[in-house]
């Protein structure tokens, strides 16, 4: 006879707190094996038994343990991306939940019900589970629930381009937070999360200034926490990026300076090669020529360093645009053989990737190369291929832009054959 057959017949003998001792040892296995079988809910069954008993605080404690469960079990399906199979748990934990009236508990699985929701695309329900974990809290003072759940509602709006919710309530979230009295480490890394996504939030509608004051907010929260993280110095570069595209390239240099002396420490060859891009493009702007030299050799001896199977798609890619951004160092110093290799080499990895808008960037800047260097007939063909390329891309601004080129380039030729016509009508 199985446990369970003889729980049975211990309950129908009437010898309930000797079946609820059994049930409470199987519970308690489970519990300790992290497992739950959701068609034998152990939990449940010792809930009934306390109830008849009348320990009715025994069940309550029960009951909850059989809802976490179920959104344990809801986390774990949705972790192996069966959202569907993950919301009928969730349904049943609140289901429990909601007998008990434990507000705390079901604003945490409304809460995990709207990441579901969230990840199936389905915006109007995922904000509904958002609103009613909130509401359901109320005053309460539980504000680290609260906390996440307004940080999870303005990711959601901010998916979506509201931003003007995004923003109110990423805010509410950080105040939420940092309210806290005992923070941990979580807490501390979504107060520098949030700061982050402000950032970014700002930055899409233009408002560069407060951008980057939430951005220099996101790294000091983390510097605090950290004494040397890849986290800080991908912050630096990132910042570093947006300081360069406003035209601040002393503020992006020291910025890339400060993420390359992290990569540095902690060996990240790649981390290290991307940085020392930037900064070529840096000096070049800053017209520090012998250091954007340094700094695109550089870059390329490491990308050249790194193992085959350590090189993803976006690692090449970035590979070959410091290949391209050092064959326009050359071009623009004149260097016209060193400047024709880097284009060649940046061609051959993006083909490998099939990165066509690469091959075709480069296509029309080895072009630009031959025309300065005076070689028109090979500009031309350049600038032919890129076109191809554009065309088979789809895109008419590009097609134009270097069909201008090439439309001056052979008004250029047929100038110089009518003057070369014209000296020969004029020595005959």
């Amino acid at each position: 006879m199985t446990i369970i057959e003889q729980i049975d017949s211990l309950q129908k003998e009437n010898e309930i707190e000797e079946a609820v001792s059994k049930f409470q040892k199987i519970a308690e296995l489970f519990n300790a094996k992290h497992t739950f079988n959701s068609e034998e809910d152990v939990y449940m069954n010792v809930a009934h038994l306390y109830e008849k008993i009348g320990d009715i605080e025994k069940a309550k404690e029960m009951y909850t343990a059989s809802a976490n469960n179920y959104n344990d079990i809801g986390s774990s399906l949705y972790m192996d991306n069966k959202y569907a199979q993950a919301m009928n748990a969730y349904e049943k934990s609140l289901n429990i939940l909601k007998s008990l009236k434990y507000n705390e508990l079901i604003s945490v699985v409304l809460g995990n019900m709207g990441i579901a929701f969230r990840q199936l695309k389905n915006f109007q329900e995922a904000e509904n589970m958002y609103l009613k974990s909130i509401e359901i809290l109320g005053d309460s003072a539980d504000k680290k629930t609260l906390a996440i759940n307004y940080e999870r509602l303005g990711n959601l709006y901010f998916e979506y381009e509201k931003l003007q919710q995004a923003e109110n309530t990423y805010l509410q979230s950080v105040k939420l937070y940092e309210s806290l009295d005992n923070k941990n480490e979580h807490d501390k890394e979504s107060i520098t999360d949030i700061y982050w996504s402000l950032g970014n939030l700002y930055l899409s509608i233009g408002n560069v200034k407060e951008a980057i004051s939430f951005y220099h907010k996101s790294i000091k929260s983390t510097e605090k926490r950290y004494h040397i993280v890849i986290n800080v110095a991908d912050k630096y570069i990132e910042l570093g990026i947006i300081y360069y595209d406003i035209g601040d390239f002393s503020q992006a240099e020291q910025l890339y300076s400060k993420g390359l002396e992290i990569y540095k420490e902690w060996e990240d060859k790649e981390g290290m090669a991307k940085v020392y891009n930037e900064l070529g493009m840096t000096y070049m702007a800053l017209n520090l020529q012998k250091k954007a030299e340094h700094a695109y050799q550089s870059s390329i001896e490491l990308f050249e360093k790194l193992e085959e199977e350590e090189k993803d798609e976006l690692c090449k890619q970035c590979m070959a645009q410091t290949y391209h951004n050092f064959g326009s160092f050359y071009s623009l110093n004149n260097k016209f053989l060193l400047a024709e290799k880097m284009y060649l080499r940046s061609i051959v990895i993006n083909q490998e990737i099939g990165n066509q808008v690469g091959v075709a960037e480069t296509y029309s800047s080895l072009g630009y190369t031959y025309l300065n260097h005076g070689d028109s007939q090979l500009a031309e063909t350049m600038f032919e291929k890129s076109i191809e390329l554009w065309t088979e891309i789809g895109s008419a601004e590009k097609i134009e832009l270097v069909q201008k080129f090439l439309d001056d380039l052979k008004y250029i030729e047929s100038l110089e054959v009518c003057e070369e016509l014209g000296n020969s009508s004029t020595v005959d």
